[in-house]
């Protein structure tokens, strides 16, 4: 969140991809002290000049996007999509569509997009998973009712299976395992309700 002001921003980009790239001299600082109006549009510039001299691919990963509300931080993303050459790549994870001009992209077939739906397991990874990998043995309808209860997410999954490994029966314990069961509510409360803004708990 603190990153959405653009001269962070800025700093705390070219010091990403100075990781990949050592060679790169960009000082951010000096420009944004001697000229910050027009530090935006030189850095930018500079950047994509280095795409275009760079041999290999480049994937720069922007964590948390739905964190970034500034227009001039979005501007500068967008800037980099439509300038930087092909081998430049950006990969962005967010909780919510990312606001950026991207319709171009999926239309090039430049564009590929992960939702929600693609990180669930389906009913035959579920097995693979309860079955196969961690050797519990469940029938279809054992694994279609886990599949069920926690949507094929991951970690609910995760969290059955510890509870299944613990029960003295089996098939008691799949019955009353679902969407409720108070692990999933604690991990949850731990790993998601905690890390949300005020006003957006309040409403939930």
């Amino acid at each position: 969140r603190d990153d959405n002001a653009l001269g962070r921003f800025l700093t705390y980009l070219v010091e990403a991809v100075r990781v990949g790239e050592p060679s790169i001299t960009l000082d951010v600082t000096t420009l944004l002290e001697a000229k910050a109006e027009e530090a935006a549009g030189v850095v930018l510039a500079d950047l994509v000049n280095e795409f275009e001299a760079f041999e290999r691919d480049f994937y720069l990963i922007l964590d948390d996007w739905h964190l970034i509300t500034e227009a001039s931080v979005r501007e500068v993303v967008g800037f980099l999509i439509d300038h930087a050459p092909q081998q430049f790549h950006l990969v962005l994870t967010s909780r919510e569509r990312p606001t950026l001009a991207l319709a171009k992209l999926r239309v090039d077939d430049q564009l590929t997009e992960i939702a929600a739906a693609d990180l669930r397991f389906s009913v035959g990874e579920s097995r693979a998973f309860l079955c196969d990998v961690n050797e519990l043995n469940l029938d279809d309808g054992a694994v279609h009712s886990l599949w069920n209860s926690t949507e094929g997410w991951v970690a609910a999954l995760q969290l059955a299976l510890l509870s299944l490994r613990a029960a003295g029966d089996m098939a008691s314990s799949i019955e009353r395992f679902s969407g409720k069961h108070h692990v999933i509510g604690e991990y949850l409360a731990e790993n998601v309700l905690d890390h949300l803004p005020a006003e957006v708990l309040d409403f939930l």
